[in-house]
């Protein structure tokens, strides 16, 4: 049981990474539209958990404990993906800044590449 809910856990963790990097942009021309983002992210938490339920439901495996820690891990694995993503997000930004002001101050004294 606990092998199930990890990996249903990192199922939802991949698929928040997965929609959250997604290039919407180029897909649809715009950005995501933020009612659809929200409704792929519940989707993305939901799907993997139903389907674990199912399969537990079908061969009488968990008891109420099993299903209150699934509910669990997946909450939070997702939660660390969408954290995680707009850290890395973040992270890459500040880098890109600093990239940009290192060449502006290379092109400011005049030093080229």
């Amino acid at each position: 049981m606990t092998t199930e809910i990890l990996l249903t856990a990192l199922v939802t963790w991949l698929a928040l990474l997965v929609e959250h990097w997604f290039p919407w942009r180029l897909l649809l021309r715009r950005d995501l539209p933020r009612i659809a983002a929200y409704t792929m992210g519940v989707l993305a938490l939901i799907l993997p958990l139903s389907v674990l339920y199912w399969r537990w439901s079908l061969a009488g495996l968990a008891d109420q404990r099993g299903y209150l820690i699934a509910l669990w891990a997946v909450t939070v694995a997702g939660g660390a993906a969408v954290a995680g993503a707009y850290v890395v997000d973040w992270l890459l930004g500040r880098l890109a800044l600093a990239i940009e002001l290192q060449e502006l101050l290379g092109m400011r004294d005049g030093e080229s590449d």
